[in-house]
């Protein structure tokens, strides 16, 4: 896609724009989610909107995809992190209990956005640390509280985070 620069400010900036004043009113979140993915794999990187257009619907849909992209890229990352763990753990049963954590996140992200996206069926399972559910997210929390346990008593991951305690504790006095 052609770019151009803005003023002088170094900022390039794709020469088409995606406009968004449908969005939210004639296109649903889907179809803009279609829009946008398909606009970005072109190599733009321009995204036109105003408050008015749609009566403000079109920045609702753009702030609901960010958010959205944003909640799954940090879940991502947990679950990354979990599986890391657990390769590094010495002993055969946190790992494995690791694994199984890692696991149970994973199935649980994605059998919710799959039934959000309507790809797989209702089955009503809540998003990790996101959907309402107080029992889900003790039960969550003690899994973490695992993993975290597990991490700790790996002697390179103690060492580090002692050095960063001492570093902070040095940073305030």
């Amino acid at each position: 896609m052609e770019m151009r620069m803005v003023g002088n400010s170094g900022l390039e900036i794709s020469r088409l724009g995606l406009g968004t004043m449908t969005w939210g009113r004639d296109t649903d979140t889907h179809e803009a989610a279609d829009q946008a993915r398909a606009y970005f794999e072109a190599g733009g990187n321009f995204l036109d909107s105003a408050s008015h257009y749609g009566a403000g619907d079109s920045e609702r849909v753009i702030g609901g995809l960010i958010g959205t992209l944003l909640v799954l890229s940090l879940l991502a990352a947990m679950i990354y992190s979990i599986f890391k763990i657990a390769l590094r753990c010495k002993d055969p049963m946190s790992r494995y209990v690791c694994c199984g954590i890692g696991c149970w996140i994973t199935v649980q992200t994605v059998l919710n956005v799959g039934s959000a996206t309507s790809v797989l069926p209702v089955v009503g399972v809540t998003l990790p640390f996101v959907s309402y559910g107080g029992s889900a997210l003790i039960s969550l929390y003690i899994g973490l509280g695992y993993v975290f346990g597990s991490a700790l008593r790996d002697p390179e991951v103690k060492k580090e985070l002692q050095k960063a305690i001492e570093r902070r504790r040095l940073s305030t006095s």
